[in-house]
Formats: structure tokens, C-alpha cells, sequence
């Protein structure tokens, strides 16, 4: 029986899965094999090796963990990534500080050694820390912080072995390692079987491939440690075992932050465009599954139609052929029948006829659509009512035609036109105040300009009168004609 396209295609993607795997199998086994061999050849050259191998990988989670965070968000990838940037740079000073290579000139036998335990104390300790970030995010006062703290570490440790001397001796030349270089390396050792056990109670939150690949990595920084108590010598089997526990674990590491940080981004990505291509596909789908419902029920399609808050009319060559219920109110007919076979044009002013027949002839060839604009429509009764009116080419049973919905605004326009009234009626208020206020200066200064003469008057007055109280009973001419000529005077 042939196989199919599928079935072959899924061996296909199998067979190089395979080949893969098997060409990693290869190539780290030769790559532990040539380290063997370098290590009788020549010690520097193989721990060089070792040591850059293991630097290289520490400086690469940190640049895939920044590159990959706009897309991953993944705190737990960044806290490991600055951890093992500071990992990566105690480890060179730990493969720089041996004597015989002669870089620094103050370098001792015990410095590597110190080196050594200052960067495996800070792995510990990332690795521990890191758990709590699994399912937890980090702000940015605390990167900050966190930044910081690796950055003192590192600088206390430098200064610490190679200006102050004040870092505990990890190895006597001549006698091999001190007791407390072997106490930390079992304690160091004991801390990454606590990280693990941290690391498989969070394994829920945790890709399984994920938790796979650090798992095997943090273990075998067990042993590893284990062996680094043992060796006395540089040549002895203990510490080349040691390096090559440390080569596989940093490759695991490689597989889990470096491979997988930038595998799960593009997954994630690829996976959230197929959910939102699904989702619009499904959106779609219904759309359309509704549409064919609709258009397949008249009944249904009349309903919804009929319910809608806007008049909707339907004009086939100049007539209605179909209006709702609310259209049949806007134009003030008792039933939608008196609307139907009616002209359009029979709702307009004559001097907009042409205008209107214009536009529809428009929209039939051009299937396009007017917007809402405001108009004028000439009811039944005869009056005028203010409506938003929007024109649309439509196909109704397999004709085309042309839609309209209409939109009552005479509410709307009844309260704009009392706006206006009432800021006529401000305005004319404002105009009187104005005109009350000039009046009452005028008479003020009337009153001003008529009391003056009238004084003087009514002072002549008392004085003609004050004459005719003297006991002679004759008054002088001359007095009297003085008299009279002021009040003449002051009557001009």
C-alpha cells in the first residue's frame, strides 16, 4: 500500500529530526574527544578552551534574552541572562590569572581558584533566584537594583583578590586545595540540588522542554563541583572530568536559554497570528453564515428591518417599492401601504427634483453611496420636516435599487432654533438695557439743564411777592420792571 503525501512528508521531518540528533551526538563527542587529547598536549590551551566554551554561552543569554524581550516578555530569561553576564566575566578572569600564562603580573596560585568559587557562588545564586521569576514579573527599579547588585559583587571581587587580598585561600602551591575551597564546592553543590528540586515544583509554569534542559544542566553542576574536590594537580583525571561536566552542562544551558529564547518568540509569534487569522477566518465565516440566513428569510430580513430606530425606503426607478414602519411616521402616513408606488420626488421641493434625479441615476452606475447629509422632505399633510438622508446602491431581489436612510432631526432642529431665539431674544434684552440706560442719562441731564432757570424764577417770584407783604401798598415801578425782565431772561 503507497504512502501518502502527508505520511511521507511526516517521515521526511522525522528522518532529519534524527539525523540532527545524531549529528549533535557526533560532533560533541568529538569535541570532548579533542579536548582529551589537547589536555596531554597542552593543559593552557585545553582550559582555555573549556573556559571560553563556557563564557561565550554565558554572554549569549544575555544578548538573547535582550534582543528576544519585546516579543517573549520573558523576566526569567533576563535575570538569568545579567546573572550569567557576570558568571561569564569571573570565569575569564579565571582563565587569565594563571601564572604561567603571564598576563598578570601579581597573579598567585590560589587566584583562579578564588575566581572559580566567586563565579560559582553568583551561578548558585542566579539559578536559586531565578525560580521566583518563572511566573513572576520584574519592574524596572528592580532590574535596576538587581543590575547593581551583580555589578558590586563583581567589583568586590576583584578588588577583594587582586589589590586587597582579603579573599580566603582556595589552593596552596605545593599542597594542593584548602579545606574551605572543598567545604564551599560540597555547599555550592548542595545548593544546585535545592535549585533543582525549586525548579521542579515551578515545572507547571515552565515549557517542558524548557524544564528538561535546565534540569539535566543544574544536576550536573553537581558532580562537577564534586569532582573539582578531588584533583590536586591540574593534570589529575578529577579536574578534566570536572571540565567536561561543565562543557555538557553549559551546552544544556545553550539548548534551554540560548536555542529555546529564540525558538519561543517566533513560536509564540507564529502562534498568535494563526489564533488571530483563526479568529477572523471564524468571524468571517459567521458573517457570512448570518448574511445567507437573512437574505434566505424574508420574514427574518422584513424584522429587522422593520424594528430599526432609522426610516429605511428602497426606490426603484423613482418610485418606493419598500419603506418601514418608522419611514411611514417620518412622512406622516397612517400605514407603510400608503407609502408604497408613491414617487420619491412627490417628498421634495421643485427646486430640488432635478438635483435628486441626478444623484440616484449616479449611484446605479457608479454603485456608490452619498452620505448622511442634512434635507427637507414635504410630508403627507404637507408639512415640512428636517431629516438626515443617506442614499446607497443596493440589490433587492437580484434588481439593483437604491437604498435611503433617513434619520428624524426635527427634535434637533426645534432646539438649535430655540438656541437661536434665545440668544436673539439676549441679544435684543442686551440692546434695550443699552437704550433704557442712554434715556435716563438724557433726562438726568434735562432735568440739570431746566432746574437752573427755574430757580432763578421761582427766587424773582419770592422777592415780588416778599414786596407786596410791605406795609406801603405801592411798589416801585422801577423794582417791579427789574424784576419781571429776569424771569424774561431766564425763559429763553
Amino acid at each position: 500500500m503507497e504512502k501518502s503525501e502527508r505520511e511521507i512528508l511526516t517521515d521526511n521531518i522525522k528522518y532529519l529530526y534524527k539525523s540532527k540528533i545524531t549529528m549533535q551526538a557526533v560532533s560533541v563527542c568529538l569535541f570532548i574527544l579533542s579536548l582529551f587529547l589537547l589536555r596531554y598536549t597542552n593543559f593552557h590551551i585545553f582550559h582555555i578552551s573549556v573556559e571560553i566554551f563556557a563564557s561565550i554561552i554565558s554572554f549569549c543569554i544575555i544578548i538573547v534574552a535582550v534582543n528576544t524581550y519585546q516579543i517573549s516578555k520573558n523576566d526569567f530569561f533576563m535575570f538569568l541572562g545579567i546573572g550569567f553576564l557576570c558568571v561569564g566575566a569571573l570565569d575569564l578572569l579565571h582563565t587569565f590569572t594563571y601564572r604561567d600564562l603571564n598576563i598578570f603580573s601579581n597573579a598567585t596560585a590560589t587566584m583562579p581558584a578564588q575566581f572559580w568559587m566567586s563565579a560559582r557562588a553568583v551561578e548558585l545564586f542566579t539559578i536559586l533566584l531565578s525560580t521566583r521569576y518563572i511566573n513572576k514579573k520584574i519592574s524596572r527599579t528592580d532590574y535596576v537594583m538587581i543590575a547593581a547588585a551583580y555589578i558590586v559583587w563583581f567589583i568586590f571581587t576583584l578588588a577583594a583578590i587582586m589589590k586587597f587580598n582579603i579573599f580566603p585561600v582556595m589552593k596552596i602551591q605545593g599542597q594542593g586545595l584548602t579545606d574551605i575551597k572543598v567545604l564551599l564546592e560540597y555547599i555550592i553543590s548542595a545548593g544546585f540540588i535545592a535549585s533543582f528540586a525549586l525548579f521542579y515544583m515551578e515545572s507547571s509554569h515552565m515549557d517542558k522542554t524548557l524544564f528538561v534542559y535546565i534540569g539535566i544542566s543544574v544536576l550536573l553542576k553537581v558532580p562537577q563541583g564534586i569532582c573539582f574536590t578531588m584533583y590536586a594537580e591540574n593534570t589529575d583525571i578529577a579536574f578534566f572530568i570536572g571540565h567536561i561536566l561543565k562543557i555538557i552542562s553549559y551546552y544544556f544551558m545553550y539548548k534551554a536559554i540560548v536555542v529555546n529564547g529564540l525558538r519561543r518568540p517566533l513560536d509564540m509569534l507564529i502562534t498568535d497570528l494563526d489564533i488571530a487569522d483563526s479568529s477572523l477566518r471564524e468571524k468571517e465565516r459567521q458573517r457570512k453564515v448570518l448574511e445567507e440566513a437573512v437574505l434566505n428569510n424574508e420574514h427574518c430580513y422584513d424584522l429587522i428591518i422593520n424594528h430599526s430606530d432609522d426610516g429605511i425606503i428602497i426606490i426603484k426607478e423613482d418610485r418606493l417599492i419598500f419603506a418601514n414602519s418608522t419611514a411611514a411616521k417620518l412622512f406622516g402616513a397612517q400605514e407603510v401601504s400608503q407609502l408604497i408606488g408613491m414617487s420619491y420626488y412627490d417628498f421634495m421641493d421643485d427646486k430640488l427634483k432635478e438635483n435628486v434625479k441626478h444623484r440616484l441615476r449616479n449611484i446605479l452606475m457608479s454603485k456608490d453611496m452619498i452620505p448622511f447629509e442634512e434635507v427637507s422632505l414635504r410630508r403627507l399633510d404637507g408639512s415640512v420636516t428636517y431629516l438626515e438622508s443617506s442614499l446607497n446602491y443596493f440589490v433587492y431581489r437580484e434588481e439593483p435599487a437604491v437604498l435611503t436612510i433617513l434619520r428624524d432631526i426635527g427634535p434637533q432642529k426645534e432646539i438649535t432654533n430655540l438656541k437661536h431665539d434665545i440668544a436673539e431674544s439676549e441679544k435684543r434684552l442686551s440692546q434695550s438695557q443699552e437704550y433704557n440706560k442712554m434715556l435716563t442719562e438724557f433726562f438726568a441731564n434735562i432735568s440739570h439743564e431746566l432746574k437752573t432757570p427755574l430757580t432763578i424764577l421761582l427766587g424773582t417770584i419770592q422777592l415780588i411777592s416778599m414786596l407786596k407783604k410791605e406795609e406801603h401798598q405801592g411798589i416801585e415801578k422801577d423794582r417791579l420792571s427789574s424784576y419781571v425782565g429776569i424771569m424774561k431772561q431766564n425763559t429763553y
